[in-house]
């Protein structure tokens, strides 16, 4: 047996470069080994249950590959009241703004049917989703389409916010954040001690 001693240093004391390594090196080293994605998720899920969506399941891919997605798992039906409890959710900025549209575009899409419209909506290999709609008179062709382009909209949304919270948390400055709350130490080189 035998000891190799290595002198260590704070984030601070490593040379610029050796900072870009080290950086480079805890992003390598998997460093979202937890489920990143979880408050994002619920968010969603909080948020289309007030314009009538009771979302079981978000699915989703963050790789930067062509078989990227999000899809969502539950149901839709129409939500009395719901600009009453968007107002008063205290939700605001863009991601108001777009409930609000959605909600507008299923409200005018629930006209069609006499507000009896319902939809069901499984997700199945890679992002792909099967929809059940139903109402029980009306423009159902029109209320199944529209409702169809809306759930593709919303997962274009909840893929958008999810490329977005990934890209923060593997930037630079998230990292250099990370590595110096942590008190992270490395080698004169930038290798993780």
């Amino acid at each position: 047996m035998r000891a190799i001693k290595t002198v260590v240093y704070s984030f601070d004391e490593l040379s610029e470069d050796a900072k870009e390594k080290a950086i480079e090196n805890v992003r390598n080293s998997n460093f979202l080994d937890y489920d990143w994605w979880d408050c994002t998720l619920e968010d969603w899920k909080e948020c289309l249950g007030i314009i009538g969506f009771e979302v079981e399941n978000i699915y989703f891919n963050v790789g930067y590959s062509q078989s990227d997605y999000a899809s969502i798992e539950g149901t839709y039906k129409y939500k009395k009241q719901w600009q009453k409890a968007l107002k008063q959710s205290g939700i605001g900025g863009k991601t108001l703004k777009a409930l609000s549209e959605y909600g507008q575009r299923l409200q005018k899409a629930q006209s069609l049917v006499f507000y009896s419209g319902y939809c069901s909506v499984s997700s199945h290999h890679r992002g792909g989703m099967c929809f059940d709609v139903e109402a029980e008179k009306g423009r159902i062709d029109e209320f199944d389409t529209d409702v169809r382009d809306i759930v593709s909209d919303i997962c274009h949304d909840i893929y958008c916010s999810l490329t977005d919270e990934y890209e923060y948390l593997t930037s630079d400055e998230s990292i250099r954040e990370m590595i110096l709350c942590n008190e992270m130490e490395f080698t004169e080189e930038g290798s993780i001690a």
